[in-house]
């Protein structure tokens, strides 16, 4: 199924459809209508079939149409703190009301019919190929099939039911980036694991061997005398726990960054592990073939899933050169 139209009324800087809802030849759908007779249009829109993304000025709605999205799922639960308080049922008379939501779905396959009209239960409904969900609180939740005018209450049980039928709904990071660089141990799954804290960036790397490299003509006389040479590193390293702390050893967003390449290379571009531990061996003993062979390959494998030209639109050009660089 495609998500095709959201429904959002009485929900922050969304109140209602004021131009439907003064219009002389407006025509009221049967969800437009509040449980006390009045004509409160829904703010209707349309996605795009096409669309990837959402962009606007700061303040023009962006965020609160993705969290209405969010609360029509149930991934969301919206708080009387959401209401439009220009609403006319903005009161503090009663119980505080919640904003109310619809979706309207579309391209439904045979399977997703077969268990909509399962969840339902209603012997007289044989077929569905689209339908729209609203959730007018917190409690009540109520189906319409197709472009039929009869409503289908949905009990707490059912509308859990039909949720798990529903595209599921991904976060993305918009402030995480791909890191500079991703040591390939950790690609090829061997001495360095994500998730564990203990992932290291090449900052942290150069901040233990540059100690080493830079009293490298103290430490070489020491070669034969091991109890000396202990004792010089000792002294060499005694500052380099404090400098690999201030690069972010541990640190959760470069562990995030890592995970995001992990799954790019991984899952996307779906190369195997073992192809980044061969890489490594190759690497290891100087196999300058077998090493670009991988390299190429691995860049084709890019190319073909991630589509870098039609979106990284600063490098068209990308191809001649090299994404994967050991």
């Amino acid at each position: 199924m495609k998500l095709r139209t959201v429904y959002i009324r009485f929900f922050r800087a969304f109140n209602f459809d004021y131009l439907r809802a003064n219009h002389s030849q407006a025509v009221a759908y049967p969800w437009d209508t509040t449980e006390d007779g009045r004509f409160y249009p829904y703010i209707r829109l349309d996605i795009d079939p096409e669309l990837t993304c959402i962009v606007g000025a700061n303040e023009s709605g962006k965020s609160q149409l993705l969290q209405a999205i969010e609360c029509a799922m149930g991934t969301r639960r919206p708080k009387p703190s959401d209401f439009c308080r220009y609403s006319s049922y903005f009161t503090v008379s009663e119980e505080m009301k919640v904003p109310h939501f619809g979706l309207h779905f579309d391209k439904v396959t045979q399977d997703e019919e077969d268990s909509i009209i399962g969840i339902i239960g209603n012997a007289e409904i044989t077929s569905c190929s689209s339908f729209r969900i609203f959730l007018t609180d917190n409690t009540e939740s109520y189906l319409y099939l197709d472009n039929q005018s009869t409503r289908h209450p949905l009990s707490t049980e059912e509308i859990q039911q039909l949720r798990k039928l529903l595209p599921r709904l991904v976060h993305i990071n918009p402030n995480l980036a791909i890191p500079n660089s991703v040591p390939i141990s950790i690609l090829a799954d061997t001495d360095d694991q994500l998730g564990t804290g203990q992932t290291v960036t090449r900052l942290d790397r150069w901040a233990l061997v540059d100690p080493i490299v830079a009293g490298a003509p103290t430490l070489l006389p020491r070669l034969g005398d091991p109890a000396a040479l202990v004792e010089k590193l000792g002294i060499i390293l005694q500052g380099t726990g404090s400098r690999m702390a201030s690069t972010g050893t541990g640190n959760q967003g470069h562990e995030a960054e890592l995970q995001l390449a992990h799954n790019l290379l991984m899952k996307v571009s779906r190369i195997h592990p073992s192809a980044f531990a061969e890489l490594q061996t190759a690497l290891r003993r100087a196999d300058e073939g077998m090493a670009n062979a991988i390299v190429a390959t691995m860049n084709r494998h890019i190319d073909s899933h991630l589509n870098l030209t039609k979106w990284w639109s600063q490098d068209k050009q990308y191809r001649k050169g090299t994404v994967v660089r050991p």
